[in-house]
């Protein structure tokens, strides 16, 4: 405020500029910031302070959820392909006893069915209505799914079929026999040998299946 004893002498045209002059800070500076107190520029964001952080957070939850369920599927996924790899091995296993390195069961086991296929079509006398996956497939329907039997070894030629596996007991040897026995393929069934193995709790059994002609 202005006393008035000078306001009536004051001339601002003349004087406002020295005026200005005298009350600038003596420190070198762009001009004068007449933007304080009151009149002080805000920036806009600091207002939405709080909304900003509760966003980034809901987001920061949303993220990890996602990134938590995407852990549970690939896990859940990773336990049923271990599972089904199980089943396929075991499966193998049973059905080709006598290979012993597994690398790809699947692939494996369509290179066998391809060489069993051949071997139908290149043993010399057996075709027509008597071919080896017939033969093969008759054997297997005829022994009883109960006869606790593995099948170590099977040989076919166009007159006779060779077996030889293992069983549990000896009238189990001559069950197998006698299942065979109705088969149109054979002629006859024989028991060339059965005995104990080593351990006395297996039965070594060889089989002729002599073939119709």
């Amino acid at each position: 405020h202005m006393d008035e004893s000078i306001a009536g002498d004051w001339n601002p045209a003349l004087m406002d500029n020295a005026l200005a002059l005298a009350v600038r800070p003596p420190k070198r500076s762009l001009g004068f910031n007449f933007r304080k107190n009151g009149f002080e520029v805000k920036k806009a964001y600091f207002g939405y302070r709080k909304e900003i952080r509760k966003i980034t957070a809901f987001l920061i939850v949303v993220l990890c959820l996602l990134g938590l369920d995407l852990g549970v599927d690939y896990y859940s996924l990773k336990k049923r392909y271990n599972a089904l790899d199980r089943q396929i091995t075991e499966v193998f296993r049973k059905t080709l006893p006598d290979v012993k390195r597994i690398v790809d069961p699947v692939h494996q086991m369509k290179v066998r069915i391809n060489e069993i296929k051949k071997s139908a079509l290149s043993l010399p006398g057996i075709g027509g209505n008597s071919k080896v996956l017939d033969v093969l497939r008759d054997l297997a329907l005829r022994v009883p799914e109960s006869a606790d039997v593995h099948v170590t070894r099977i040989v076919l030629d166009p007159d006779a079929v060779l077996i030889r596996g293992q069983t549990d007991t000896f009238n189990t040897v001559d069950t197998i026999k006698k299942g065979l026995e109705p088969s149109p393929h054979f002629s006859a069934v024989t028991i060339s040998s059965a005995n104990l193995d080593r351990s006395g709790n297996r039965v070594q059994f060889e089989m002729k299946l002599e073939r119709v002609r």
